[in-house]
């Protein structure tokens, strides 16, 4: 989830209760034994499809793998709020604009390690 999250952030995770996460949110969810924080960017009847800030597939998921929403980070002594309207707008941007931002930077990673 980079750059929003960095090693060493604390995120703070609200349960969901009633309220369903949304578009912009970014969540925390687990699979595998696993921890994930992924933004959402879609839902569909029972589930939800969420990706990475700097990643290029989506995946979806059910919304029983959703343990809850972010809404705070903590680094050093600041605290940033993300369950504001402007943060969650702020969320769908970078969602939709850092992969294509780092699409150079991949194909030249890939032509350096001799990768189609």
């Amino acid at each position: 989830m980079f750059p929003l999250l960095r090693d060493g952030d604390v995120v703070h995770v609200r349960p969901l209760g009633a309220c369903a996460p949304r578009a912009g949110d970014v969540i925390c969810y687990t699979r595998h034994d696993a921890l994930f924080l992924h933004r959402v960017v879609g839902a569909e009847p029972g589930a939800y499809r969420v990706k990475g800030d700097t990643l290029d597939y989506i995946d979806t998921l059910a919304s029983g793998e959703i343990l809850g929403a972010v809404v705070a980070v903590r680094r050093g002594r600041g605290l940033r709020r993300l369950d504001t309207r402007v943060m969650r707008r702020i969320g769908r941007i970078a969602a939709a604009l850092v992969p294509r931002a780092l699409a150079p930077w991949r194909a030249l990673r890939r032509a350096w390690s001799g990768g189609a």
